[in-house]
């Protein structure tokens, strides 16, 4: 997967911590989520004469952050070629009407899993690493380093999106045995 656009969102996340592009893919694509022939919202604009055109459509905000190799349809499943895409927001924008609907098929990534999958992997290499060393001088640790990666990646574990039925409830329409 592509995840061209959206790399630089997780690199501030991760702020001065230095990762490589493909990891930082390797991250976005373990905690990706696929979509198929998901139904884009059209923000239908109004013009002079109260006559409509239908030119933006966005993804439902769990659905941001595209990888860019997410392929659009319309209603009939003809393939469309939009005039912009922007894959952060999960927004396409047409120059012409588009009086069908838009089907997206792609990946969309949580940049937050991401970013905590990483300083995970940084605080666990720090924590291999020499923790503390002495010379005449003084002491010196690392040890608030890796706690410190590992704060922030709880941080953004927090922050990551939650996907289906999280709380327990049970169905009462379904017999269960």
């Amino acid at each position: 997967m592509d995840w061209t656009a959206t790399i630089p969102k997780v690199e501030q996340l991760l702020n001065s911590e230095n990762f490589d592009a493909d990891d930082i893919a390797d991250a976005l694509t373990a905690d990706a989520l696929e979509f198929r022939y998901m139904a884009l919202t059209s923000l239908t604009s109004y013009q002079s004469g109260g006559s409509s055109v239908r030119l933006v459509f966005v993804s439902p905000s769990i659905y941001q952050y595209w990888a860019n190799d997410v392929e659009l349809v319309d209603d009939n499943y003809d393939a469309v070629i939009p005039d912009n895409v922007d894959y952060v927001n999960g927004r396409v924008t047409f120059a012409a009407d588009q009086s069908d609907g838009i089907l997206a098929t792609g990946y969309s990534a949580d940049i937050y899993a991401a970013a905590a999958r990483l300083l995970d992997s940084r605080a666990a290499e720090l924590a291999e690493d020499l923790q503390s060393f002495s010379t005449q001088n003084g002491a010196f640790t690392y040890a608030a380093r890796s706690g410190a990666l590992r704060k922030q990646a709880a941080l953004y574990r927090n922050r990551t999106r939650i996907i289906g039925d999280t709380h327990g409830l049970q169905r009462v329409d379904v017999n269960i045995f």
